[in-house]
This record gives structure tokens, C-alpha cells and sequence, in this order.
């Protein structure tokens, strides 16, 4: 993502493959509750790319008066989505931009300003995977429904042949 192009543009035939022919699991819903933390155990085979997309509709923010590209934050529930790989304790961020550099790519950190958040992770390792789900301060209305779309993982790792001692 950019300031410029954003996502860029849809590859609408993909995303109706992911979500009409994908396994049931790849698109979800869920809600956090106010000081909760949820986590799921994934499986990648490393035969393709991770991308984890998280959504939520936030509460309505204090909005700034009006004026070219204001600087104020205005999310009210600062949720956040972490990638850990379970063989080595790496953790991947999702993408964040610079509001104060605009010209500047998309790093990978922590996005406080987004109410939406994507770990994109291109070479992928075989093997298990912890996305975590959290918030940082109170949530308001004491919990954050959201949405999430997973490609290049398996929850149902089990069923198809791997285990935790594989």
C-alpha cells in the first residue's frame, strides 16, 4: 500500500476464487473483547504466499476540522495482528505508512492509524504459524467485532496429514 495507489487495483476474479472456492475457514468472523487476546495455530506448506488482511468497523472518532491531510488520530479501537513463526519466534507486522512522509513505501511495524491491517509475508516457511489478535487501550462499547480473510495457510492442518509432531 501507498499514499498515492493505496491497495492498488482488485484482481476480482482471485477474490471470488478465495472466498467462493477457498476452504470455509480462509474468511471469518469474530468479535475481541475488551482486554482479550485471541490466537489461532496455523500451517503453512511454503508452496505460496501468507497474506492475513484483518477489517473492523470502527466507532465514530474525534474528527478534525477540516484541512489538507490532518495529522490527528482519529481510531478509536487500535486492534493489531501478529505473525508468529512457531520454528524460530519470528514475528511479522503488518504494513504502516508514514503519514509525516507520504512519498515514503509502506514498512512493516505497528499501525495505529488503520482500521485496516495486512501481513503479507512473500516466501513463506513450511510449518506452523501463531496469528495473534489484540487490542492496546479499552475497546469501546467493551469489544471490537472484526473480519479477517487468510490465504496461504491451513487451519485444518490435521485432517490433512500434518500434526504437531510432524
Amino acid at each position: 500500500p501507498d499514499y498515492k495507489y493505496g491497495w492498488g487495483l482488485m484482481n476480482t476474479a482471485r477474490a471470488a476464487e478465495v472466498v467462493s472456492q477457498g476452504p470455509a475457514d480462509r474468511f471469518f468472523y469474530d468479535t475481541l473483547q475488551n482486554q482479550e487476546s485471541q490466537e489461532f495455530v496455523l500451517f503453512s506448506r511454503g508452496t505460496e504466499p501468507i497474506r492475513i488482511t484483518m477489517a473492523w468497523t470502527d466507532p465514530a472518532g474525534n474528527v478534525p476540522t477540516p484541512q489538507l491531510n490532518p495529522t490527528n488520530r482519529i481510531l478509536v479501537n487500535d486492534m493489531d495482528i501478529r505473525l508468529v513463526r512457531q520454528v524460530d519466534g519470528e514475528v511479522f507486522r503488518p504494513w504502516v505508512l508514514d503519514p509525516a512522509n507520504p512519498s515514503a513505501p509502506a514498512q512493516t511495524g505497528d499501525n495505529n492509524l488503520d482500521n485496516v491491517e495486512q501481513i503479507y509475508l512473500e516466501q513463506a516457511m513450511t510449518g506452523f504459524y501463531t496469528l495473534q489478535v489484540s487490542h492496546k487501550t479499552a475497546l469501546s462499547n467493551s469489544r471490537q467485532p472484526y473480519a479477517m480473510l487468510i490465504t496461504g495457510l491451513e487451519t485444518d492442518f490435521v485432517a490433512s496429514g500434518y500434526n504437531e509432531l510432524n
